[in-house]
């Protein structure tokens, strides 16, 4: 086991007493599917892909191929449906707490001579193409050690669905791996989304105070199919197989409580070791910020010839800079009328250009798919302040 400070030990020993009873059980056959102050829902994932991907700058020439590469390269998480509403905001994780790592001494060679490496449980990768794909950033690779908690901050902070946290299956029934993720602001709403459809999910739900508030017992076969496949580069040059990995989904709601945090624990065998994307929607008006910063860097990135004249990028980020600084004083009705008054109508779409209009149409297919993402995310920031 790592070397770890005396507090990190006394935290893990405390944190074990909460741990809830169905979480300690085996639980090969789905039998334990439960959701103790919430409320498990489906959604629909909706995700693109990049068009302008170059497939002469991919990390296998014989992967050249548009439908092959896809597994492999950035997939972007542009939005979620449910309830027959589509939210495009999303809250990224900000912080990040490895508490328990464990690692597996006995790991050698199969009967084939491969060996599974990593030997740590709580690991980070990213799709095999994603660096060579500008369409939307990454977390890394956390290589022969295991993660660290910058690592997994870097993987889930992010869009991509391809970068995700990976658990092996080494973590034990009674002493099992954990950590935890926290976002900027509390809610009662997160997504998961789960590599391999093969694998439970326990989640607890902390309070300020670090205490469970909720917990899931979250079985793989309550995923619902999202639509996409993954092959995770972990760092170790595994052989690429000829079948990425199908992802499900699932969401939790709280019921009646909102929380930062997220513990999750990584049990015996059976769990076949999680591979996770979380995210969790925005809630209340402080939260409006996330949105905007988020908006504000997309614009930021967008190239030049996305502007009717280049120098409109400055005032549109001062607009937006102005509104997260009203949201920041708690003038939410101040914030949402520069929004909707000053802003919205001069972001225009491309295929409806307008003279009035500070974005026009991109040269690159791929910017071109970000303007109505801005115009989304700008639009439900407002929706949250009033």
């Amino acid at each position: 086991m790592k070397t770890r400070p005396a507090s990190a030990l006394i935290l893990f020993l405390s944190l074990l007493l909460f741990v809830s009873t169905s979480a300690l059980a085996a639980n090969p056959d789905c039998l334990l599917q439960t959701c103790d102050n919430c409320e498990k829902f489906l959604f629909t994932t909706n995700f693109s892909y990049n068009p302008d991907i170059d497939l002469t700058n991919v990390f296998n020439p014989t992967y050249a191929d548009i439908e092959k590469i896809k597994p492999f390269s950035d997939i972007r998480m542009d939005s979620v449906t449910y309830v027959g509403k589509t939210r495009h905001g999303m809250m990224f994780v900000t912080g990040a707490n490895i508490i328990n790592n464990n690692f597996d001494d006995k790991t050698g060679a199969d009967s084939t001579g491969f060996v599974r490496k990593p030997w740590w449980v709580i690991n980070t990768g990213r799709g095999h193409n994603t660096t060579f794909d500008p369409y939307v950033t990454q977390g890394p690779t956390s290589g022969e050690n295991g993660a660290t908690n910058a690592d997994m901050v870097a993987a889930y902070a992010n869009r991509n669905l391809t970068s995700i946290n990976y658990n092996r299956e080494r973590g034990s029934v009674d002493i099992p791996a954990v950590f935890e993720i926290s976002f900027p602001y509390a809610t009662d709403t997160f997504f998961f989304w789960e590599r391999g459809t093969d694998s439970h999910i326990h989640a607890e739900f902390l309070d300020e105070n670090g205490i469970p508030v909720a917990n899931s017992d979250i079985c793989w076969q309550e995923l619902q199919p999202a639509g996409y496949s993954i092959y995770t580069d972990t760092g170790f040059n595994w052989p690429i197989g000829a079948n990425p990995q199908k992802c499900g989904s699932i969401g939790v709601k709280l019921d009646g409580v909102s929380v930062k945090t997220l513990r999750i624990l990584i049990y015996h065998p059976e769990d076949f070791g999680a591979d996770l994307k979380i995210m969790a929607a925005p809630k209340g008006s402080t939260s409006a910020a996330v949105l905007l910063k988020e908006a504000s860097e997309l614009i930021s990135a967008l190239e030049e010839g996305c502007f009717r004249n280049p120098n409109l990028r400055t005032p549109l980020m001062e607009k937006l800079a102005a509104a997260s600084h009203a949201i920041a004083n708690g003038g939410y009705n101040g914030a949402a009328q520069k929004l909707r008054n000053d802003l919205l109508p001069k972001i225009g779409a491309c295929d409806e250009p307008s003279k009035k209009d500070w974005i026009t149409c991109c040269p690159s297919a791929m910017n071109k798919n970000y303007i109505p993402t801005i115009k989304n995310l700008i639009t439900e920031a407002i929706d949250l302040l009033e």
